[in-house]
């Protein structure tokens, strides 16, 4: 074969090697280049037809090709990126993909960089085919993959804390994906699923307790998702605490006894109204005022930012209408005992009077007062009087007051009467100054001389009969007892 002919022959070998590499990326090539192509494979033919009448060159006639070689694959959103490493621009490199679409770069030194944009699959395979005139077809493939499609990032709801934990919604939910959450403590509770909202709740903390919110999602072909929250309970709630009831004739009065100004105490009752007075301290006074005497709950809230709501109840009864309460005027004293009047009495009550000794009497009911007398005491002795009232609807009421009989009596004692010739003489032997003596005479008129010692004279005139006559002499002390005495005389 001449050279000519070997050169043709030459030629349409590599010619047909590079139509093969064209066909492998004929669906990106304009029609008139397909046209130009045929026509210049078919000339080659025509050549070859007439100068080379022996069978063609084989490949152990070519020099060896150049193998393509890559970088390592980098996988994108869209699908993946690669070079050829091995670039020489002395061949002609083509290119396919078993999937989506190949764009090859701009080559730079040895590098062709290679991308390839995949829509529904998730890998692809890339054939690179090198061809040059005089050399064997060089061939390689890299397989990449897409990067899955972008992780949904779980969003939140500002936490809202509770008395054992918190709560808070997902924001973005969507359910082609699974959300699993999990807590750094307590225990997790999957809500209710509505359009773009997933609520969660941790419960299980102590007071005042934090805990971490971890929701994740997946999805088959998706990146997963992660994201977090941090929330906590409650503080402790203020629990009121109260006194003991008190009843009265409008209602009830209790105190709460752990009145704390931080927190907002608000009172409600199951029948009538409260009214809150002022507090004190650590006291905050609470009065009910009903109409019926059933029993009532009065329920107190407390109420602070942060904190959980405290609440409790206690429960109280009307109490009767106000008792009467019987006054008394000043006791005045018997020589038995003493007398007082109960001066509010009123008929519409029942009034019953005692006393720690002697005997009560009761005497008149005038208007607005009750007569009792106290007997069978002796001379100083005290006693105290009760009297209690009683009436349907109303409360007992009761009092007390302290009266005592006269110290004993001085009763005055005589001498022997002297007859005179108007009347007589005649002494008191017991007198004392301290009591007041006064003396009278059944005839004629006394004169009460000078006292000396025990002794008080008295003389008796102006009576002319010789008949016996008698005088009468009676002694007053404050505190004590009336005393009296007589004595009988005659004239000469």
């Amino acid at each position: 074969m001449n050279v000519e002919g070997e050169q043709t022959a030459d030629a349409l070998v590599q010619n047909m090697k590079c139509f093969e590499g064209d066909l492998m990326n004929l669906k990106s090539r304009p029609s008139s280049w397909i046209f130009k192509r045929i026509a210049s494979l078919l000339g080659a033919l025509v050549l070859s037809s007439v100068l080379i009448p022996t069978a063609p060159a084989t490949a152990a006639t070519l020099a060896p090709g150049l193998i393509p070689t890559f970088s390592t694959p980098v996988s994108t959103a869209t699908g993946f990126t690669v070079n050829v490493t091995n670039y020489d621009p002395a061949y002609k490199f083509s290119t396919r993909t078993s999937a989506g679409h190949l764009n090859a770069g701009i080559a730079s030194g040895t590098t062709l960089p290679l991308t390839v944009k995949l829509d529904s699959r998730s890998t692809a395979t890339i054939t690179v085919m090198t061809t040059r005139l005089g050399y064997v077809t060089g061939r390689a493939t890299v397989t990449g993959n897409k990067l899955p499609s972008a992780a949904l990032v779980p969003t939140f709801s500002t936490p809202v804390s509770t008395a054992t934990g918190f709560t808070v919604n997902v924001t973005n939910y969507n359910p082609a994906y699974t959300f699993t959450p999990t807590s750094s403590a307590g225990t997790v509770t999957v809500g209710k699923k509505h359009e773009h909202s997933l609520s969660l709740a941790v419960t299980g903390l102590a007071s005042g307790a934090t805990a971490i919110l971890t929701v994740t999602t997946a999805r088959n072909g998706y990146v997963g998702g992660s994201s977090v929250i941090t929330g906590s309970s409650l503080l402790a709630a203020l629990v009121p605490t109260f006194s003991t009831p008190v009843s009265t004739d409008t209602g009830f009065t209790v105190n709460v006894t752990n009145y704390n100004p931080a927190f907002n105490f608000t009172a409600k009752t199951s029948q009538g109204h409260v009214v809150v007075g002022v507090a004190t301290g650590g006291t905050l006074p609470l009065t009910v005022q009903v109409t019926s005497r059933s029993r009532i709950t009065l329920s107190v809230t407390t109420i602070r930012t942060g904190y959980a709501t405290g609440n409790a109840s206690v429960t109280g009864v009307k109490g009767p209408r106000a008792a009467l309460v019987p006054t008394f005027s000043t006791p005045v004293s018997k020589a038995t005992g003493f007398t007082v009047n109960v001066t509010n009495y009123n008929p519409a009550f029942t009034f019953t009077p005692t006393s720690s000794a002697g005997v009560v009497t009761v005497g008149k009911k005038h208007e607005h007062r009750l007569a009792l007398a106290i007997t069978g005491l002796t001379p100083g002795a005290t006693a105290i009087l009760t009297v209690t009232t009683a009436r349907t609807n109303y409360g007992a009421g009761s009092s007390s007051i302290t009266g005592s009989a006269l110290l004993a009596a001085l009763i005055p004692t005589f001498s022997t009467p002297i007859s005179t010739a108007t009347g007589f003489t005649v002494n008191v032997t017991n007198y004392d100054p301290a009591f007041i003596f006064t003396s009278s005479v059944s005839k004629g008129h006394v004169v009460i001389g000078v006292a000396s010692g025990a002794t008080l004279p008295l003389t008796v005139s102006g009576v002319s009969s010789k008949s016996n006559f008698t005088i009468t002499v009676k002694t007053k002390r404050v505190g004590y007892a009336s005393g009296r005495s007589t004595v009988t005389g005659k004239v000469l």
